[in-house]
């Protein structure tokens, strides 16, 4: 017989019925799983913060110190990193029976300051609006600006508060600093 459970190597075995019940003892051992870490900094060797990495099915956010953990089984996983401003990176990291870390360099490219300004109905500036564009947040001053570096492209992005409709839209960069109202 074979008694196989996710996350744990199969048992293989056998047994004989000798004109009675038997009970046969089953032992699974789990896979051992190591932690992966990812350290993800610029070009410079300062860590990026919010750089997506994507492993599949899985996908991961670094922390302020540019890492962000995962647990994985031995085997090869490939990636992908990237973040608005920098151009994407991938590559594969191997899991050999210990924890491992990958740092991953990121180029930074061109980015241009993008100003938002939110007002509410009556033409106010509206202060605590989040806008998200991808992995970056950034929050309206009091007079309803929020600032946000990005390189050229399209972005769609959400404008978000408690107790109010979210609003969404496109914003386009082509080489130069703009404004979106």
């Amino acid at each position: 017989f074979t008694a196989s459970k996710t996350d744990y190597f199969d048992t293989v075995d056998s047994f004989t019925v000798a004109e009675a019940d038997v009970t046969v003892p089953v032992v699974l051992t789990p896979i051992p799983r190591y932690d992966v870490t990812f350290a993800v900094e610029d070009e410079t060797g300062t860590p990026v913060e919010n750089a997506r990495i994507d492993l599949g099915p899985d996908e991961l956010l670094t922390d302020g110190a540019g890492q962000a953990v995962i647990e994985y089984v031995d085997g090869v996983y490939g990636y992908t990193v990237d973040k608005l401003g920098y151009t994407p990176t991938s590559g594969s990291v191997t899991v050999g029976g210990a924890p491992v870390t990958e740092t991953v360099v990121l180029n930074s490219i061109a980015t241009y300051p993008v100003t938002f300004t939110v007002v509410d109905d009556t033409g106010a500036p509206e202060a605590g609006v989040e806008i998200t564009i991808d992995t970056v947040v950034a929050v309206t001053d009091a007079a309803g600006e929020a600032v946000v570096e990005l390189p050229d492209g399209s972005f769609p992005f959400t404008a978000s508060k408690a107790e109010h409709f979210d609003a969404t839209g496109t914003v386009e960069v082509n080489g130069a600093a703009r404004t979106e109202a």
